[in-house]
């Protein structure tokens, strides 16, 4: 989802910024935050309200609520802690990306063993110019950049 006063299309001099949650299906904090900032920012805009205004207007804001909808159907509401954390296939998502510096260590990026939940945001990723992101994960007090 993208929200701004040109959701779907970059315009020049307006930041793209990108919130991913639930690569872990069983990490569902980050889901709920989204839907209730994408709730908020919409119902804010509808209001007029001059914060939201204002961040909308200069602000293009991507939204992926779930990146692993089969891991979050999965995901068991007694908090078992790996129920849940992988996709349909078995596989943790957030080890599946491909190695940023791979092309400097002459490695081969094998995108056919990429995951298809992966591939979608490399493909988004390779398509939008995005100055800032966060990846909400759940269940630990982290901050992690590269």
């Amino acid at each position: 989802l993208a929200l701004g006063v040109s959701p779907r299309r970059h315009t020049v001099g307006i930041p793209e910024f990108k919130y991913v949650a639930n690569m872990h299906g069983n990490e569902v904090l980050g889901r709920v935050l989204l839907l209730q900032l994408i709730d908020e920012l919409v119902r804010g805009f509808r209001n007029n309200e001059t914060w939201a205004l204002h961040l909308l207007n200069s602000t293009r804001i991507h939204i992926l609520p779930t990146m692993n909808p089969d891991g979050f159907d999965a995901a068991d509401t007694n908090c078992i802690y790996s129920q849940g954390r992988f996709n349909y296939h078995g596989v943790d998502l957030n080890r599946g990306f491909p190695d940023a510096f791979a092309s400097l260590q002459n490695q081969q990026i094998n995108e056919e063993k990429m995951e298809p939940e992966v591939r979608a945001v490399v493909d988004w990723l390779q398509t939008e110019t995005f100055v800032l992101s966060a990846n909400i994960h759940g269940g630990a007090l982290v901050a992690s950049y590269p």
